[in-house]
């Protein structure tokens, strides 16, 4: 079905604000983070060095397989990203804008293919409008790549089971999205069991055949085949893998399990992820009840969020790890608050079930809007010039100077030679703790730190004093 005139309006119009949302201050917010700064370095060194890994030591870089959890669908695609257009920071996030535009172009048309025109500009004004999109896609991370390949996956999926003509190669595409998906990061390992759900039910209808399910399989399973290959060395241990993937902060699970889920009814960011769950799973209790059918690619759309928000029980309790599940529920949501809309509509006749349901879908996007520019993680940053100074601090470091960055993987992305050393450390694990001796030594010129670990009183810093700070880092200098 063509576009009207007023539809073509406001997708151009949601797509020029998605695209300034995506690009604006882009190098600086959000702030330039730990987790970033561990990708954008893994992705420099492969271009460098050949070695997916972290230096830290000048000479010595460490292959880290366990500890960097993000894979090969994110580092080797911003690897040559960086061939081609430079290492840097907006290099870096300049590839990130582009992940964001097409997993919103790639959401915009599964929601038009399942729901129509009006339905999936719903989603992608509720989409475009939506503060985390930003502050979760704008930094090197592997979340929104990883909804793009899950997206294009219940895309392909869709072409499946309509064509016939093609549905081998519709099959296979699906495979190999869903595994792409899988492998960006652990999170998206809950895929699996999501898609079998969908998949069973058209085995069910016969629109799936064993066949169809094996060529599925397999395709599924070659990038999986292929992140082991490049994500694990031959001396990794299987159950320190398995232990850091089932348990990566290394908490007591039983507590942070009854604390997160707690937190989940006492703030309102996630009060509006639990609103938004309840409102789709009362949807699709209204369809089943009125023996609608539900397309595969929902099934799965809603067994993938209910888990992620099962899974984000069991972490630190960052919001960023909820971000998954509310991004995929939004964009079912505009379709499942018109069928809870018309539900009520029959028990109401006077209420304008469809004014209603796009009047809140409206102000849910002008709140959105307000929130990117003015009250959200990414517009607490616009005036930040962290990166800027960084990046001008660092240039004017000569090559003979030595600098060891201390648990500041964010600031060591930044260094504009290899005369450095790093030790990091992440919920209890660490690497580099052998080079602190160069620290003891006195063999250091400059130390960088967070503040908050630094401790003067400490021996570890006993020939050193602060020189500066910025930014809630310290640099140190012998005395």
């Amino acid at each position: 079905m063509a576009l009207t005139t007023i539809q073509k309006v406001l997708l151009l119009g949601l797509t020029g604000a998605a695209v300034f949302f995506a690009t604006y201050h882009l190098t600086e917010s959000p702030p330039f983070t730990f987790d970033e700064g561990w990708y954008f370095q893994t992705a420099a060194n492969l271009v460098t060095a050949n070695v997916e890994g972290i230096q830290l030591a000048p000479g010595d870089i460490e292959h880290v397989s366990t500890f960097v959890t993000v894979g090969y669908p994110l580092i080797y695609p911003l690897a040559l990203w960086f061939k081609l257009f430079g290492i840097s920071v907006l290099s870096a996030r300049s590839l990130m804008v582009l992940f964001i535009l097409l997993f919103l172009i790639t959401s915009y048309v599964l929601a038009r293919k399942l729901c129509g025109v009006a339905t999936a500009l719903a989603a992608l004004a509720l989409l475009a409008t939506f503060p985390p999109l930003y502050g979760n896609g704008k930094p090197v991370l592997g979340e929104v790549p990883g909804l793009l390949y899950l997206v294009l996956s219940l895309l392909c999926l869709y072409q499946a089971r309509t064509h016939t003509l093609h549905k081998t190669f519709w099959i296979i595409l699906t495979g190999i999205s869903v595994g792409l998906c899988i492998v960006t990061k652990p999170l998206f390992l809950i895929m699996a069991p999501a898609l079998l759900a969908g998949v069973y039910g058209e085995w069910k209808k016969n629109i799936f055949t064993l066949r169809d399910i094996g060529i599925g399989f397999l395709s599924t399973l070659a990038p999986i085949a292929a992140w082991v290959v490049v994500q694990f060395r031959s001396s990794d241990s299987f159950s320190t893998v398995l232990s850091y993937y089932a348990n990566p902060y290394n908490t007591q699970l039983s507590t942070t399990i009854l604390h997160n889920l707690g937190g989940l009814f006492s703030d309102v960011n996630t009060l509006y992820t639990v609103g938004i769950a309840f409102v789709w799973a009362a949807a699709l209790w209204v369809r089943r009840t009125a023996q609608e059918d539900i397309p595969s690619e929902e099934r799965i759309a809603f067994v993938f969020a209910m888990l992620v928000i099962l899974a984000y029980l069991r972490t630190g309790g960052f919001y960023r790890y909820l971000f998954p599940a509310q991004a995929v529920m939004l964009i079912f949501f505009p379709h499942a608050l018109m069928r809870i809309s018309m539900f009520a509509h029959s028990f109401f006749p006077r209420l304008q079930s469809r004014l209603v349901a796009m009047s809140f879908i409206t102000l849910l996007g002008m709140l959105g809007s307000y929130q990117v520019l003015f009250h959200s993680w990414v517009a607490e940053a616009y005036t930040s010039q962290k990166t800027a100074f960084w990046e001008s601090y660092l240039s004017e470091v000569s090559t003979t100077t030595s600098i060891f960055f201390y648990n500041a993987p964010e600031v060591a992305a930044f260094a504009p030679h290899r005369n450095y050393y790093q030790y990091i450390e992440n919920f209890g694990r660490s690497i580099g703790a052998d080079q602190r001796t160069a620290i003891t030594a006195g063999t250091v010129d400059r130390i960088i730190i967070q503040t908050g670990w630094y401790i003067p009183t400490d021996p570890l810093f006993k020939k050193y004093t602060t020189d500066r700070t910025a930014y809630k880092y310290s640099v140190l200098r012998l005395r």
